[in-house]
């Protein structure tokens, strides 16, 4: 069905999505320089993210018809799931800074 390039950038979102929910619920409990590190781990892990994102997006787009469509909509599926992740951290992030 995919890529072999599809399939790698997959693989690493899954790895980046699960240590980006490890990273946000440190986040929570985290103070001072540990919390600063771990923003900025996360942050760095969200960029990773979106870069495999856009690589598996491109796979999908010049994939064949018959690929396609379901590529894309596993595409939008993680992009969601990402993006979900992203409010979280956001929410993490600034939660503990006012508080």
């Amino acid at each position: 069905m995919s890529s072999e390039k599809y399939e790698l950038a997959q693989d690493e979102l899954d790895s980046f999505i699960e240590k980006i929910g490890g990273h946000i619920k440190q986040i929570e409990i985290g103070q001072g320089e540990a919390k600063k590190r771990m923003i900025q781990i996360c942050s760095g892990v969200l960029d990773e993210a979106g870069k495999s994102l856009d690589d598996m997006e491109g796979e999908a787009r010049t994939a064949p018809l018959q690929f396609r469509a379901e590529m894309l909509a596993n595409v939008r599926k993680y992009r969601s799931s990402v993006n979900s992740l992203q409010s979280q951290f956001n929410k993490a992030r600034v939660v503990r800074e006012v508080g």
